[in-house]
């Protein structure tokens, strides 16, 4: 039923039957990842270690039956997104899928911004013709 719900919102959807089917897809492939946490042979917390190991930007949401303050804490201290009662509220999920898309869009970004901001510039980076700009290129030329 969540898979439809999203998919009717235009989100492409690739199900797993358990955890260790999930752990068997390439996971650096996907945007987001929804899990519940209570799954047969691999749970959804592993399923978030497993995600968290290949990469930080891919927001992971959790789902359960057994929702308390204290296990929505826990899970989002492991590094979960976002945590989500059962029976899930589709409208509820629409819209922390939207934000977990926008906050790993966002993250990204931010990543590549850093990155560039720590690469040197390169004389081909630089623009300019006038006398101030001649000598730049001179003193970069002469490093």
């Amino acid at each position: 039923m969540m898979a439809r719900a999203l998919r009717a919102t235009g989100h492409q959807v690739v199900e797993a039957a358990n955890g260790g089917e999930a752990l068997r897809l390439d996971l650096a492939t996907f945007d987001a990842v929804l899990t519940d946490v209570q799954m047969p042979a691999v749970g959804g917390r592993e399923l978030l270690v497993a995600v968290r190991r290949v990469s930080r930007a891919i927001p992971v949401v959790v789902f359960t039956n057994f929702a308390t303050p204290e296990g929505a804490i826990d899970l989002i201290a492991e590094g979960a997104y976002d945590y989500l009662p059962q029976p899930v509220d589709f409208g509820r999920l629409r819209l922390v899928v939207r934000r977990a898309l926008d906050w790993r869009s966002l993250t990204l970004e931010n990543d590549s911004l850093r990155t560039a901001r720590l690469d040197p510039p390169t004389p081909d980076a630089l623009v300019g013709t006038s006398s101030a700009m001649l000598e730049v290129y001179r003193a970069i030329a002469q490093v």
